[in-house]
């Protein structure tokens, strides 16, 4: 029935059954999995995306150190996926149409990710975006926006937004503490150890 290894050991550990055992109904009560290239030897693993066609009910995916090309993508607009995980992957394809049903995103070090790719995504209220420069203005929907180990290069991202919680990095917030001093918003600044509650208050207008 499923091909794909890494999905069988979740679905034996989810279910506490043998696979032998797993039925298309007890594939309905899963909600989740998560896609890695590598085993925990750093071994590849072989990954058959038909698998995933089982999953009726999914609504959270992630793929770890993945090639996302154009099976993946038709599958994550074709599905009912509310919640998507890329991290430390490399985008092979551009993307031109909306994820309409996301509306929680992490894109953390995804190589080949262009900012304007976030207007493909209108209904994200949550985004952890990591590893990049952001320039230009947010889907007006976000509520939640974690841009640790990212810099902002233009400070109107924030308006028009529903923005009313962000988490930056403490280096980040020195570069721009006049800034993030003045936002009318919950601004959580990370070091390597701690988070510091700096600025709380309603949403940006």
């Amino acid at each position: 029935m499923i091909k794909t290894k890494q999905i069988i050991e979740q679905l034996e550990l989810y279910l506490g059954k043998l696979i032998e055992e797993i039925s298309i109904e007890d594939l309905n009560d899963i909600d989740e999995l998560t896609i890695n290239n590598f085993d925990i030897t750093k071994n590849k693993q072989e990954f058959y995306i038909e698998d995933l066609l089982l999953f009726k009910n999914l609504k959270s995916i992630t793929f770890n150190n993945m090639i996302i090309d154009i099976d993946i993508i038709n599958y994550i607009g074709n599905s009912n996926i509310e919640e998507l995980n890329l991290y430390n992957c490399e985008l092979l394809v551009e993307l031109t149409s909306n994820f309409d049903k996301i509306t929680n995103l992490k894109i953390e070090y995804v190589d080949k990710f262009k900012e304007e790719y976030l207007n493909y995504f209108p209904n994200i209220e949550y985004l952890s975006y990591k590893g990049y420069e952001l320039k230009n203005k947010l889907p007006k929907k976000i509520k939640v926006l974690d841009i640790m180990n990212s810099t902002i290069k233009n400070d109107e991202i924030f308006f028009g937004t529903n923005i009313n919680e962000i988490f930056i990095s403490k280096k980040e917030y020195d570069t721009n503490k006049d800034f993030y001093s003045k936002l009318i918003i919950k601004v959580n600044v990370y070091d390597e150890n701690n988070c510091y509650l700096l600025n709380s208050g309603d949403k940006h207008e």
